[in-house]
């Protein structure tokens, strides 16, 4: 699960830095600074919004959740490629300068942001979110995991549910283990390029970005804050509007008010007529004429989504007592080392709570540890059918290594029952 979590965090950011190109395109035509933060972030929504529109459009046809993610990275393809070649029309350069106005102090100060951070990520993956509509919404990734159909429901949770599927790991374990850096971090990047336009000095900038981090560390403690804190729901849709959406238009809408008054003042102290100075006003409103279109185009995929969502909402709340009965049901898992005969059962409740039966010998442990990967690497009550190494030496194998983490370990007494009547 480790490798699985390295690899996908380095893929997203792959992801998002190629096709975060249009970020940059968008900042040189508002006569902006680019910057390496706003590249990475405005690329992680744009492919948040693209895979949560093209599995919610495939659910409406009933497709496969492996199709969706196919035309997923078709998509990132496309708006990659034409990113690099935009860009080079452009004659936007690749390389992002070091800020010279940032000291030693701010470094250290910038460093103790980012270990909070990592103390963070680390909190949520060690703690378990029991937030009752993110567990409802499970309950959709679950199904797609389940049956590889991406039937109608939340977006996210569907884009959610076909990554899982692709990628063979159980939507719970996707969510609390893969899913808390990537994300994190990138609302976190968000927050940085808003207030790093905003504000004039590094100094004002790590004090804003210090007062984020502390909000969205204690919003657990405000009732109404509970949807959208990264301390306990990281991956619904609102939280990425609030944290993630809002603050990319910010930046661009900032950015846009600042070139327009700077173009207001050059037009105030224009002496005479200048050819090149024509040409140069008709590239720039040229450029700000595209920035525009992508803007329009992102409210129109941000709007397109927020009203799916709400007639979704409708639909869920018609269905409740359906869904409810989906959620409360158990699903039981047979365990077959490389194909043999059953060493075990896994047992998943509606809440996420994990229970484990028999396990057998030390030569199952490899098998064991892939099996539980995909279901969180977290077992709740864990039954034996005795403590040698016959039938739990692989369940104490795992737990020597610490790749699997038992809350309760109990032996089965197997003693036959012969006097009931």
């Amino acid at each position: 699960m480790i490798q699985k979590s390295i690899a996908a965090f380095v893929v997203f950011y792959l992801i998002a830095f190629f096709i975060g190109g249009w970020g940059d395109i968008i900042l040189v035509s508002l006569k902006a600074r680019c910057s390496l933060c706003f590249r990475l972030a405005f690329g992680g929504c744009l492919l948040m919004l693209l895979g949560m529109a093209i599995c919610f459009a495939g659910s409406l046809f009933g497709i496969y959740a492996s199709t969706g993610v196919l035309i997923i990275a078709f998509a990132v393809s496309v708006v990659g490629i034409l990113s690099v070649i935009v860009r080079r029309r452009m004659g936007i350069r690749g390389s992002y300068g070091a800020d010279t106005r940032i000291g030693t102090a701010d470094m250290l100060w910038l460093s103790v942001i980012a270990l909070v951070i990592v103390f963070q990520i680390v909190a949520v993956i060690r703690c378990q979110n029991d937030n009752i509509s993110a567990l409802r919404g499970m309950g959709t990734a679950a199904l797609v995991y389940d049956t590889g159909i991406l039937s109608v429901n939340e977006p996210v949770f569907l884009f959610i549910g076909a990554v899982s599927s692709v990628m063979h790991v159980h939507p719970l374990a996707l969510v609390h283990v893969i899913m808390p850096a990537p994300l994190i971090l990138l609302y976190y990047l968000c927050y940085f390029e808003v207030i790093r336009t905003v504000c004039i000095t590094w100094r004002k900038t790590l004090i804003a970005l210090t007062a984020v981090l502390m909000l969205n560390i204690w919003g657990f403690l405000s009732e109404k804050m509970i949807p959208v804190t990264l301390l306990l729901t990281w991956f619904g849709f609102w939280v990425f509007i609030v944290h993630g959406i809002l603050n990319i238009a910010a930046v661009i809408v900032i950015n846009y008010l600042q070139a327009y008054r700077a173009e207001d003042n050059e037009d105030d102290h224009e002496d005479g007529y200048s050819e090149e100075w024509d040409m140069k006003k008709h590239k720039i409103v040229n450029a700000r004429n595209l920035a525009i279109g992508l803007g329009i185009l992102a409210v129109l995929l941000v709007a397109t989504v927020f009203v799916l969502n709400n007639k979704i909402n409708r639909l869920y709340a018609a269905t409740v007592n359906l869904q409810d009965d989906i959620n409360s049901r158990c699903s039981i898992y047979e365990f077959k080392p490389d194909g043999g005969d059953t060493e075990g059962y896994l047992i998943r409740e509606g809440d996420g709570t994990v229970t484990f039966i028999g396990g057998g010998g030390p030569d199952n442990t490899d098998s064991l540890r892939d099996f539980l990967s995909k279901y969180g690497n977290s077992v709740e009550n864990w039954y034996t059918y005795g403590d040698d190494d016959d039938n739990a030496g692989a369940m104490h194998d795992l737990i020597e290594e610490q790749s699997v983490f038992v809350q309760n370990a109990y032996i089965i007494d197997r003693k036959e029952i012969t006097d009931l009547k």
